[in-house]
């Protein structure tokens, strides 16, 4: 039987170089919110005040030595902040990057703002997007989602804080003074909360005059008219019975605007809660009484 050897012998060699692929971006998303793996969920270019947003870059690849950029502008043209992304290993694979942004002190005026996308320091593209300002009934929804709450036992007070604000307390021996913060100075929802001293307040008779009082100095100092004034007394939704004075005014730029004084007694206390609000934000100052 014949018996084939083949021989084989080294001609040549060549050397050659696997290129890393390039980086492209597939897609860009704005959203307010984003899953685990940082991928757009509601995707959006109109956002609220307090919400967070989120420029969602869909890359083919990750690779080393590549990066990308996110800068953010306000609607004059002020870079507000710029956000980078790269990596420190190689993804053969697609992903997501999300950029978020977020006003200082969690609020953001409304109005028309800019992101820029950067693949390696080169612009991609632009993207616009808004912020709207909540109605009054989009301001007075789901705002205690977190049970955040006040409470001192010395005075029997206990009651919900919004979602996001914060609250200064002074307990001066026999009284008590909380003030809520909003987390934002332009939102124009403002609550002072009050406690007397045992035995010394005032008499029924005297609340219409000292809710005057109150009132005449906030007026002036932001130079409102007074258009109306009504006081009843009133029982709340959990079982308070209040006396509250409702002042309604117009500011310069013709905004209507309320302050409501409601006093009730307790264990031989006078209990204070005093509320500004914009009309537009109605629902949420009523949240209290």
């Amino acid at each position: 039987r014949p018996e084939f050897r083949p021989e084989f012998a080294l001609i040549k060699t060549a050397n050659f170089i696997v290129k890393k692929p390039e980086v492209k971006i597939i897609e860009v998303s704005l959203a307010n919110q984003v899953d685990e793996d940082f991928a757009p969920i509601n995707r959006t270019q109109q956002f609220s005040p307090t919400d967070t947003m989120y420029a969602c870059v869909r890359i083919n690849y990750f690779i080393l030595g590549n990066n990308l950029k996110a800068k953010w502008y306000d609607n004059n043209g002020n870079l507000m902040v710029e956000t980078a992304a790269d990596t420190d290993e190689d993804l053969y694979e697609p992903i997501w990057a999300a950029f978020s942004f977020k006003g200082e002190d969690g609020y953001l005026l409304p109005g028309a703002y800019t992101v820029e996308i950067y693949l390696n320091d080169g612009l991609y593209n632009t993207y616009d997007f808004e912020i709207i300002e909540e109605s009054g009934a989009e301001a007075g929804e789901d705002i205690f989602t977190r049970g955040n709450t006040y409470s001192n036992d010395k005075y029997g007070v206990l009651f919900a804080v919004p979602d996001d604000w914060t609250y200064t307390e002074i307990d001066d021996a026999d009284s008590l003074e909380v003030n809520l913060i909003a987390p934002s100075g332009d939102l124009p929802v403002a609550f002072l909360f009050m406690v007397s001293s045992t035995g010394d307040y005032l008499s029924k008779e005297q609340l219409p005059e000292f809710a005057d009082e109150m009132n005449s100095g906030i007026a002036i100092d932001n130079n409102w008219e007074l258009v109306d004034t009504e006081g009843e007394e009133s029982v709340s939704n959990h079982g308070i019975q209040y006396h509250d004075f409702v002042y309604i005014y117009n500011d310069p730029d013709n905004n209507e605007w309320a302050t409501i004084t409601a006093f009730f007694e307790n264990n031989n206390r006078l209990y204070v809660l005093f509320t500004i609000v914009r009309s537009d934000y109605y629902d949420m100052g009523q949240l209290y009484i």
